[in-house]
């Protein structure tokens, strides 16, 4: 029934199949700052510019923060600049959110349910500490993460 390269024939098919899968394009984007020396200093800003797969979407956005044990407060107050006014936050650091990593402690904190709707391809952030002392030991990492908001509606997720 077959002839004999029917292989070569259910090759030329699955490339085919294959060929008609459109690639989508990504959903969210993320960017991670490194605290040199694990000590962050006031008057260091935490820059990040996240490229935004779709500058006409609306976006749930989410602050990580790594900790590790040195880090000496039970909560972390930080402004947080975009395009808006700086906002100033306060972040109760519970044990109950923690995500255990090795000898890192990491936290996300969503930052807007509601979505937060883009005005460009690039998006900035700055990010500097609110706390009593000028240097904060025990911060090694903290960043954004943006999720194209779906269907329109407020989103909850638990990590």
């Amino acid at each position: 029934m077959f002839p004999n390269n029917h292989k070569w024939l259910l090759v030329f098919f699955a490339g085919l199949s294959l060929a008609g899968v459109r690639c989508t394009a990504p959903s969210a984007t993320q960017r991670q700052v490194t605290v040199p020396h694990g000590i962050w200093d006031r008057s260091h800003l935490l820059q990040m510019e996240l490229p935004l797969p779709d500058s006409n979407a609306r976006y749930l956005v989410y602050l990580d923060i790594r900790v590790t044990k040195e880090y000496p407060y039970k909560y972390l107050s930080v402004v947080l600049k975009n395009r808006t006014p700086a906002d100033t936050l306060w972040l109760p650091l519970l044990p109950q959110q923690a995500i255990r990593s090795g000898q890192f402690t990491d936290y996300r904190f969503a930052l807007d349910t509601a979505g937060w709707k883009a005005s460009g391809p690039v998006c900035f952030w700055e990010l500097e500490h609110h706390m009593p002392n000028q240097q904060l030991t025990g911060i090694v990492q903290a960043g954004i993460l943006m999720k194209i908001q779906k269907n329109g509606k407020r989103q909850t997720e638990t990590f």
